[in-house]
């Protein structure tokens, strides 16, 4: 990168870092990952290396980084919540996908007061877009793509997934900005029935998701209260 673009990159980080921190961190990884990327090294095994280096952190880091004060107040204060208390390879899998797939699978669609929950539409729209974004650069991954768009956009989104689940507080809503990215970087690289199949597959595993939420004991998500309403 020419040294502009590497000021813009580090402003951006520093605004992302103020604004939502859990952003500047799957930036960050993100820009390492495009950098690694330039220089050679296949998407394929930059993805997966990101996903193993990141469960092996949610697994170890906590014992491993515990003497930094910094880190140890800010897991301390995660770990006093006993529902956070995670710290195997298979709790880092099921947070990867539970942020790949809550926001679509587990919309609230009334709120305390029995009325429909104005925001669950939006919220189920938007979860079922970020689910094909990721079906679509799992598509990308399977197939091994060579469109260097689909492969570039694809890298930004499992990068981001992948760190983004190493934290348990970080929420699903922090990938949207990189499944809106995705989709305005791919939308012409994909063919007419690659789009038709892929859109089914997340609309299926959408409903089947519903389903099973709904059967399996799992704690809801909580109910939208009217007079404490918020977009933020």
């Amino acid at each position: 990168l020419e040294r502009s673009a590497w000021v813009s990159v580090v402003l951006m980080l520093v605004g992302l870092y103020v604004v939502r921190d859990g952003n500047m961190f799957s930036s960050l990884a993100c820009t390492v990952a495009i950098l690694l990327w330039r220089i050679g090294i296949p998407w394929r095994g930059l993805a997966a290396v990101s996903l193993a280096f990141c469960g092996f952190m949610f697994v170890y880091g906590p014992p491993l980084l515990m003497h930094i004060p910094i880190y140890a107040s800010y897991v301390g204060a995660y770990l006093s919540h006993s529902w956070l208390d995670a710290s195997s390879v298979a709790d880092y899998l099921i947070r990867i996908v539970g942020n790949s797939t809550n926001i679509a699978m587990r919309t609230i669609f009334f709120n305390d007061r029995g009325g429909l929950n104005i925001l669950a539409p939006v919220g189920l729209v938007s979860g079922v877009s970020m689910l094909a974004a990721f079906c679509f650069a799992a598509w990308s991954f399977i197939r091994n793509d060579e469109r260097k768009t689909a492969v570039f956009a694809s890298l930004m989104l499992l990068v981001a997934l992948a760190v983004l689940s190493v934290n348990p507080l970080v929420q699903p809503r922090y990938l949207m900005p990189y499944a809106v990215a995705f989709f305005m970087l791919v939308q012409r690289q994909y063919g007419q029935e690659e789009k038709k199949n892929i859109w089914g597959a997340a609309i299926a595993l959408t409903v089947l998701g519903i389903v099973g939420y709904g059967v399996l004991p799992i704690p809801h998500p909580p109910v939208p209260i009217v007079h404490e309403f918020w977009l933020y």
